[in-house]
């Protein structure tokens, strides 16, 4: 019965966050075209791993848009679980532009789904363009996907010895499963992004992580009701009929 609940939990928390992802998103707002990697940006999503535009560890990168009228000032920009951060910014002339990005300057620790997105600006024109890249390789390989893979054993360690302890006494248990569920999340999610099966948006980042949690605590407090018979303030005599 552990191995049923833990493993049920495991697949609940990647099964929520895969469920979280929005599989349309604008991909172009404004009067713009672009392009990343030699792929049009216009229809394309910016959540769905399957639009992703797919580019090889330490290659290279373009990034392009155009407009009907001047551009003044460019950004390039990646986004992941939420926050985003420029890695291009400058000025621009004429109508459109382009910049070379080192895929290994940004997917540095490791592989799998980022959002891109760039951005032009003018006396007449503001436009946003963004897809998702896929940078291929091996997660296992990586920083990001052995230390995901490291923290989900860690978390499976810690769940099974929760629910050992659980069958005795609670003590330390809920601190047990907060924290290896924590790890769950957060693991099942990198390894979930490493392996380009879905992008965290920042709310498939909080449902991975609260799920985990929310398994983390219930997996040794189910264990300790099952084999005691003692949940909470209630205890149930099962052989009594009650």
């Amino acid at each position: 019965m552990r191995f049923r609940l833990l493993f049920g939990a495991m697949g609940a928390a990647g099964l929520v966050a895969a469920v979280a992802v929005s599989a349309a998103s604008a991909s172009i707002s404004g009067p713009c075209a672009a392009n990343i990697a030699g792929a049009a940006v216009a229809g394309r999503s910016g959540t769905d791993p399957a639009a992703a535009i797919h580019v090889k560890k330490g290659g290279l990168v373009n990034v392009s848009m155009s407009a009907a009228s001047p551009i003044s000032a460019l950004k390039v920009k990646l986004a992941f679980a939420g926050f985003s951060w420029t890695v291009k910014n400058g000025a621009a002339s004429g109508s459109s532009w382009i910049r070379t990005l080192k895929v290994n300057d940004y997917a540095t620790w490791g592989v799998g789904l980022y959002q891109v997105s760039g951005v032009s600006t003018g006396p007449a024109v503001s436009c946003t363009g963004t897809a998702l890249v896929r940078v291929e390789g091996n997660p296992l390989t990586t920083v990001a996907g052995g230390t995901a893979l490291g923290l989900s054993i860690l978390a499976v360690v810690g769940l099974l010895g929760g629910g050992l302890r659980g069958r005795r006494r609670v003590g330390m248990v809920p601190a047990i499963g907060l924290f290896s569920g924590l790890f769950l999340g957060v693991g099942i999610l990198t390894l979930l992004q490493q392996y380009s099966v879905v992008y965290p948006t920042r709310a498939v980042a909080l449902a991975a992580i609260l799920s985990g949690v929310l398994f983390g605590l219930l997996v040794p407090a189910v264990t300790h009701a099952l084999t005691t018979g003692h949940f909470g303030p209630w205890h149930f005599h099962a052989a009594a009929g009650h």
